[in-house]
């Protein structure tokens, strides 16, 4: 599930818990772990109360990328002929 994984990417940008979200939320933590596991969608008031504790935007949620993969450091390649 796309949106699960780009949760669980932004929660780990900000070194949220899943047992922190679900304190901040008030879902449930095993309710919590099946969504972001992608196995039980979330009803909108949760992904509303999920946006607020992890201040982020609809649109990184729901954006569409070419490849549905995010961009890491680790997928650059350092050029041989600039220093880093």
């Amino acid at each position: 599930d796309t949106l699960a994984r780009r949760l669980r990417m932004i929660m780990g940008g900000q070194k949220m818990s899943r047992k922190r979200l679900s304190e901040e939320t008030g879902i449930s933590r095993p309710s919590l772990t099946n969504k972001l596991d992608g196995k039980v969608e979330f009803t909108y008031a949760e992904l509303l109360s999920v946006i607020d504790v992890l201040d982020v935007a609809w649109e990184e949620l729901l954006a569409e990328d070419e490849d549905d993969r995010p961009v890491r450091l680790r997928d650059f390649q350092a050029r041989p002929d600039r220093r880093l």
